[in-house]
């Protein structure tokens, strides 16, 4: 007989599996090593004759009491009598996997106050981790003057219009900018030869 001891949700899975039990009824269960009680769970092999298999079933909450400890997994016939049996050690919790935070993907207006106070418009790219923005927020300024170091604070109250806010997509974050990407538009006076602007 073998059995396999495996963590599934909230319960300790312990399959097991005979080969060439023949005709009848049979049983595994498990119960702890060496003491013998109690009996922690107890299943029905089914199947076909050159092999059976069964789930023995320990919920959480009592399995964690005999994690790193020894149980015996018992093969039981019709009366109760131990046919096969192996020891086995109960596994550890697996790690959770970390759940990753989403980085939603948006373009937001935002305020911009200058070192010496003064206030600019610009607005906040975030990227999805799939494309050039990556997964870093990346502020765009309009109208930005050379020499100035630029701190954005995102949240509602810096938006120049509160509708535009998507509130999955601008937790409040303060970010001093080093390195500045502009898009700059210029309006020109043009002085035609005919005098006309």
């Amino acid at each position: 007989m073998v059995g396999t001891p495996y963590w599934s949700g909230e319960w300790l899975v312990i399959k097991c599996t005979a080969e060439n039990l023949g005709t009848g009824k049979y049983w595994a269960r498990a119960i702890p090593y060496p003491a013998g009680i109690p009996e922690l769970c107890k299943a029905e092999l089914s199947g076909t004759a050159s092999e059976r298999t069964c789930y023995c079933m320990i919920s959480k909450s009592t399995a964690e009491g005999y994690i790193g400890k020894t149980v015996e997994v018992d093969l039981l016939d019709e009366a109760g009598s131990v046919r096969d049996y192996v020891y086995r050690t109960v596994p550890s919790l697996p790690t959770p996997t970390p759940t990753p935070t989403p980085v939603p993907k948006c373009s937001q207006n935002v305020r911009v106050v200058t070192s010496d106070g003064a206030s600019v418009y610009a607005h906040v790219v975030w990227g999805d981790g799939a494309d050039e923005y990556g997964t870093t927020p990346k502020v765009f300024v309009h109208r930005y003057e050379e020499g100035k170091t630029y701190t954005v604070t995102v949240s509602a109250a810096g938006y120049e219009d509160a509708s535009q806010v998507i509130t999955t997509c601008v937790p409040e974050f303060t970010l001093t900018l080093e390195k500045i990407v502009v898009y700059c538009t210029q309006e020109f006076l043009v002085k035609h030869p005919d005098g006309s602007i």
